[in-house]
C-alpha cells in the first residue's frame, strides 16, 4: 500500500500497434509491473483486447485494487489509457484539431485521432491534525504526432514534415489544461511528446502554462545540458541514461525494423517521453527503490551546486523472451490433428502416426536445450523506455490542501506571469514558423481546388469522347454491313457513300419514297444494319463500353473527392493554425 500523500507515477509507450513485434508476450510481461506504481499513464494502447490481456495477467490481489480506463477514438483509437491505484473521479478525452496528413497512410497518425486525456483521481493524505482525507490530483496523458524523418539530416529544422502539427497539438494541450484546471490544482502531465525538452513544442507548452500562472517542470534532466558541460565518461553516461528512445533498445537496432524498411526513421537516441509536474504542489522524491530501474541509474542530478532527486528511466533491461518458433511441419501436423477429430477413431490414429513421422515431438532434454537457447533471445517491453517518478504532496502538511498563504499561486484566479527574453524569442519563432506554414497550406488548398476542377472537366470530356466513339463504331459497322449486303444483291457497291462510310440518309429516303409512289416493293427488304452492328460490337459486360465508362466515372469521382477532402482538410488546418497564431500574438 502506498504511503499517505505519496504518488508513484509511470508514463510508458506500450508500442501496441498491430504490426509490432512480440506484442502479446510484452503485454503479459508488463502486467507483472503494475503493482510497483500508483498511477500508470499509457500510450499506444490501441485495442481493447490488449488492454484486457494486461488486466487478466495482473495478479488478482493487485487487479482488485486498481481502476482502469482507456480512451478509444476514431478508426484505430487514441492509444491513451490509465491504470490507477486511486479511485477515478472523472475522465475526459480531448481530440486535437490537427492530426497530420490523411494521404500519409503508412504513418497512421491521422487515423489515430491524437489527443489528451484528463483523469481526476482522489489521493488519500493526512493533514497536520492527523485526520485523513482525499486530495484531488489532475492527470493529463497525451501522445503527439511522431517524427518520420531524421531532423539532423535535413537542410533545416523547418523542413521537418510534422513539426507544425506537433506545435499545434502542444498549443491545444496547453489550452486544454488551462481550460480544465487552475494553477492552484495538483497537476501531473505525462506522455510521449515525440519532442525533446529543448524542442519548440515542449518549450511552447511550458511557456503558455507559465504565462497563465502554472509552475511546471520535468522530472528528468535534459541530456544535452549535461553533455554540454560533461568532462568525464561518467557524466556522459549519466546523460545517455536519460534517453527514452535509444539505439541500445533491441527493437530499435534491429535491421528489419518497420521504420527502417519504410525509411521512416527519426533521430536516435532522444528523450521524447516526459513527466511534468506542478512543483508548487508536488515534491519530487528519490526513487531508489524503483524495481524497474537500472541499479547504476543516477537517482540524483546536480543543479547548480545542489544535488536534487531525479525521475527514473525504467524498463531498459531485456526481459521478454522471444516466443519459440513453430516449424512449418509442426504447424501442418497440428492442423491435420485438429481436422482428424478424436484420436481413438481409426482416422485419428492414422493421422496421429503420420504427424509423428512428419513432426516428431521433442524429448524433454531437447526442449530444455531449446529453452536455454531462448534465454539468449530477450527483448525489452517496448521500443520506448518508461519514465517513473515518486512524488509527495506538499498539501499533506496542512488541512486546506493548498499552498501556504505566502505562495504566489495561492488562490484560484490565474495570474499572468511575464516571460523572459529567451521565452519571447521562442514564441516569436513559433509564430513566424506557423505563419509561413499557414501560407503554404492556403497555397496547397488553392492547388487542390484547381486540380479538382481540372479533373472534373477532364471527366466530362472523357465521357463525351467515349459516347461519341461508341456511336461512330456502330455507324461504321452498319455501313460496312450495308455495303456487303448490296454487293451480294447487285454485285456492285452502293452508288453513293457519305464521308462516314454509309449511304446518304437523304438518298435512301428519296429512293424509298419513289418506290412507294410507283407501288414497287422489294421482295427482300434490307435488314436493320444498325441492330446487326450493335450485335457485332457487343462485348462481355465486364469489357463493355458501359462498364468502362462507369469505372472511369467512379475512379474519377474518387480522385475529385480526394482532392476535395484534401482541400477542405488543408483549409481547416489553415483556419485552426491562424487562430492559434492569433492567440500567441496576444500572449
Amino acid at each position: 500500500m502506498a504511503d499517505l500523500g505519496e504518488l508513484k507515477v509511470l508514463t510508458f509507450n506500450l508500442w501496441g500497434i498491430f504490426n509490432s513485434k512480440m506484442r502479446e508476450a510484452r503485454m503479459k510481461q508488463f502486467a507483472s509491473k503494475v503493482d510497483a506504481y500508483d498511477i500508470i499513464l499509457l500510450q499506444e494502447q490501441f485495442t481493447q483486447d490488449d488492454f484486457d490481456l494486461i488486466i487478466q495477467h495482473i495478479p488478482r490481489s493487485v487487479r482488485e485494487t486498481r481502476y482502469f480506463r482507456r480512451f478509444p477514438s476514431s478508426f484505430y483509437g487514441s492509444g491513451c489509457a490509465v491504470i490507477s491505484r486511486f479511485p477515478i473521479r472523472s475522465s475526459f478525452f480531448h481530440t486535437y484539431p490537427l492530426q497530420g496528413y490523411p494521404e500519409m497512410v503508412l504513418h497512421g497518425d491521422f487515423f489515430a485521432n491524437k489527443g489528451a486525456a484528463l483523469i481526476k483521481v482522489d489521493v488519500p493524505i493526512t493533514g497536520a491534525s492527523g485526520t485523513m482525507r482525499v486530495h484531488e490530483v489532475l492527470l493529463y496523458t497525451t501522445h503527439l504526432v511522431a517524427i518520420y524523418q531524421k531532423v539532423s539530416e535535413l537542410p533545416s529544422w523547418r523542413d521537418e514534415r510534422y513539426l507544425p502539427y506537433r506545435l499545434s497539438q502542444a498549443i491545444s494541450l496547453a489550452e486544454f489544461i488551462t481550460n480544465t484546471s487552475k494553477p492552484s490544482d495538483t497537476i501531473i502531465i505525462g506522455g510521449d511528446f515525440n519532442s525533446s525538452q529543448r524542442s519548440l513544442e515542449v518549450q511552447m507548452l511550458l511557456i503558455l502554462l507559465k504565462r497563465r500562472g502554472y509552475t511546471m517542470r520535468s522530472v528528468l534532466p535534459t541530456p544535452s545540458t549535461i553533455l554540454e558541460t560533461a568532462t568525464s565518461n561518467m557524466e556522459r553516461a549519466v546523460a545517455n541514461s536519460t534517453y527514452t528512445f535509444s539505439n541500445k533498445n533491441a527493437f530499435n537496432c534491429c535491421k528489419t525494423s518497420y521504420f527502417k524498411l519504410l525509411n521512416m526513421q527519426s533521430d536516435i537516441p532522444s528523450q521524447i517521453d516526459h513527466v511534468f509536474f506542478n512543483h508548487a504542489h508536488l515534491s519530487l522524491q528519490p526513487f531508489e527503490q524503483c524495481p524497474d530501474a537500472d541499479p547504476n541509474y543516477p537517482f540524483y542530478v546536480t543543479v547548480g551546486e545542489k544535488r536534487v532527486p531525479s525521475g527514473v528511466v525504467v524498463f531498459t533491461e531485456n526481459q521478454v523472451r522471444l516466443p519459440p518458433s513453430v516449424p512449418l511441419a509442426r504447424k501442418v501436423a497440428l492442423l491435420l490433428e485438429s481436422c482428424a477429430g478424436s484420436r481413438r477413431s481409426y482416422l485419428g490414429k492414422n493421422v496421429r502416426c503420420f504427424t509423428e513421422w512428419l513432426a516428431p515431438h521433442k524429448s524433454r532434454e531437447e526442449a530444455e536445450e531449446d529453452s536455454d537457447d531462448d534465454e539468449l533471445a530477450l527483448y525489452p517491453l517496448s521500443d520506448h523506455y518508461g519514465v517513473a517518478a515518486r512524488f509527495v504532496l506538499r498539501a499533506a502538511g496542512n488541512d486546506t490542501g493548498s499552498p501556504g498563504p505566502d505562495h504566489p499561486l495561492n488562490g484560484d484566479a490565474p495570474t499572468a506571469v511575464s516571460l523572459t527574453e529567451d521565452e519571447v524569442m521562442v514564441v516569436n519563432s513559433v509564430v513566424q514558423f506557423l505563419e509561413s506554414f499557414t501560407d503554404k497550406l492556403k497555397q496547397q488548398a488553392g492547388t487542390s481546388r484547381y486540380l479538382a476542377l481540372s479533373c472534373l472537366a477532364t471527366l466530362l470530356l472523357h465521357l463525351y469522347v467515349l459516347r461519341n466513339a461508341l456511336d461512330v463504331q456502330r455507324e461504321r459497322t452498319a455501313g460496312a454491313l450495308q455495303q456487303l449486303y448490296y454487293m451480294s444483291e447487285s454485285g456492285k457497291l452502293l452508288p453513293k457513300v457519305d464521308a462516314e462510310g454509309q449511304t446518304s440518309s437523304l438518298r435512301r429516303w428519296v429512293v424509298s419514297a419513289l418506290r412507294r409512289e410507283r407501288g414497287e416493293s422489294s421482295p427482300h427488304p434490307p435488314p436493320d444494319f444498325g441492330l446487326l452492328a450493335e450485335e457485332l460490337t457487343l462485348r462481355p459486360r465486364w469489357l463493355s463500353m458501359s462498364t468502362a465508362a462507369v469505372t472511369n466515372v467512379v475512379l474519377s469521382f474518387t480522385g475529385i473527392a480526394s482532392f476535395g477532402i484534401g482541400m477542405i482538410q488543408r483549409m481547416g488546418n489553415y483556419n485552426v493554425l491562424k487562430e492559434q497564431v492569433r492567440q500567441l500574438l496576444n500572449t
